[in-house]
């Protein structure tokens, strides 16, 4: 790490600290952001990624939702474990969530703006403690940052789904 401290030193990592992802994946990570990618991230793998049974609906939810959006595999839409330029994240602040959605949000927007990205397969580990997410809060915020991303990035894809779950009602 230390040769490619230079090109990393406006770099940010960031890590859910809950025991859940593992440490030792960020050094891999910094090699692949060290070779030119946007963003690195962590896609969670494990008996303990899906959780619970309500969890892993509203994650396959969101991650049809922000295919949608972007046109393109995303394969985890919300890892908490992530390398990202400091300088290009700043730009985006105002787009992006401040809450539990930042990381659904920033994906959503270096997607979108066609931003190379990586993922890396990591083990997710079983949380240490509580978990400080509210499930029906926090997945009606992710929710809302996906919408306003689609209305902001491209509209059209917003009416169409809004249409489209009309006809169905209509039928």
């Amino acid at each position: 790490i230390y040769k490619m401290s230079k090109s990393l030193n406006k770099s940010i990592v960031i890590i859910d600290g809950d025991g859940t992802y593992p440490v030792t994946a960020i050094p891999e990570m910094l090699e692949y952001y060290a070779q030119g990618f946007d963003m690195i991230i962590g896609e969670r793998t494990g008996k303990y990624y899906r959780e619970s049974v309500i969890k892993f609906p509203l994650r396959l939810l969101f991650k049809v939702l922000v295919e949608y959006t972007v046109g393109t595999n995303v394969p985890d839409v919300n890892s908490g474990l992530r390398v990202f330029s400091r300088e290009e994240i700043i730009k985006l602040f105002p787009y992006l969530s401040d809450g539990f959605s930042f990381t659904t949000s920033s994906t959503l927007a270096y997607a979108l703006q066609k931003k190379y990205m990586k993922y890396v397969p990591i083990e997710y580990y079983k949380r240490v403690g509580e978990s400080k997410v509210r499930l029906f809060r926090d997945s009606l915020r992710a929710l809302q940052s996906i919408v306003q991303a689609i209305v902001y990035y491209n509209p059209i894809k917003m009416f169409l789904v809004l249409s489209t779950f009309v006809l169905c009602v209509g039928i």
